[in-house]
């Protein structure tokens, strides 16, 4: 999914000439970056490429979760990206909701890409990490720590 035009007003602005690495994989990531003009390549380390362009966006896990890149990130053409860092992404998530929808699209996306590579050995559920300790499956795990709030009922006709 993409949403044209999200960056023309970014705030920060890279232009990357051909060939340029953006960044390498495994390093610390603060911010990630949409594509305004140019094209970039993706590689990763099981040797896939994937090329992005305009209005694209990559580098995003290094923003959700403060996790090592990914994945090596270079320009194929002469490049201009918006630089997002933490604090100008949360502020496009809260005003710009289809901003959020084309992140965890893409996010989405490359996870299902991901797992439909993968023999199918490899596609079985595995526990979450600690959940065998305390005898929960995955999805019991990710519902124990999901944060709760008490859910009221109302019958027909009632008003809030």
């Amino acid at each position: 999914m993409k949403v044209p035009g999200v960056f023309y007003n970014a705030k920060s602005f890279k232009d990357v000439p051909a060939g340029t690495v953006i960044f390498e994989e495994g390093a610390p990531g603060s911010e990630m970056f949409g594509v305004v003009e140019g094209e970039v390549e993706v590689r990763l380390p099981n040797g896939a490429v994937r090329r992005l362009g305009p209005d694209d966006t990559f580098g995003e896990m290094a923003i959700v979760d403060s996790s090592p890149r990914s994945a090596t990130v270079v320009a194929v053409i002469d490049t201009k990206l918006a630089v997002i860092d933490r604090h100008r992404f949360l502020f496009l998530v809260q005003e710009t909701p289809m901003f959020a929808l084309q992140v965890m699209s893409t996010i989405a996306e490359r996870l299902r890409t991901a797992t439909m590579s993968l023999p199918p050995s490899a596609k079985a559920w595995r526990l979450a990490p600690g959940a065998s300790r305390r005898g929960q499956s995955a999805a019991q795990a990710m519902v124990a720590a999901w944060p709760t709030a008490p859910v009221t009922r109302r019958g027909r006709g009632s008003r809030p």
